[in-house]
């Protein structure tokens, strides 16, 4: 099923054919899952290389700066959708040729009217933001940080439906 999953995602999302070279970035949290993408990937003929996060060494270090020298290694015009923990990287993302960005941190607000607070910090707060020519999504997620809590401010579980360009819905 995994095999399977990672072909249509590599295949049919992002339109690559065999051969072609994928990078796959995770953090210590999802390497088990990210091992498992790339070893799928290698198998099914994709030049396959990983690429493991340690935490930022500093707060608000992001992307770290080996994502963004990995990112600078990304051909122009080739689909680069970045997972980023934090949305406050998204211009650097964006200039480095990121096409996409997914990210949380911010739960949205979780508590209102503290929400008001958070938004000094992190102006994109949550839902879709277009940052140049990136698109990012920051999701509120479902967990909570602090109390265990929202407050006028729902949690989400978003999905995300990938196709190749010029596919009909």
């Amino acid at each position: 099923m995994r095999a399977r999953a990672v072909e249509i995602v590599l295949g049919r999302c992002l339109g690559l054919g065999c051969g072609e070279a994928v990078l796959v970035v995770t953090d210590p949290g999802m390497e088990a899952e990210a091992r498992a993408f790339h070893r799928h990937a290698r198998a099914l003929g994709w030049e396959a290389a990983l690429l493991s996060m340690p935490p930022p060494r500093s707060r608000g270090e992001e992307p770290p700066s080996f994502v963004a020298e990995a990112l600078r290694s990304v051909p122009p015009g080739r689909p680069c959708i970045l997972l980023s923990h934090s949305p406050l990287g998204a211009e650097e993302a964006s200039g480095r040729g990121a096409s996409a960005m997914l990210s949380g941190h911010t739960h949205g607000g979780q508590i209102w009217p503290f929400g008001l607070v958070v938004r000094l910090f992190y102006p994109r707060l949550a839902g879709a933001y277009a940052v140049g020519p990136l698109s990012l999504y920051v999701c509120r997620g479902t967990g909570t940080w602090g109390p265990p809590m929202r407050l006028f401010r729902r949690g989400e579980v978003v999905l995300f439906v990938l196709e190749p360009k010029g596919a009909t819905p």
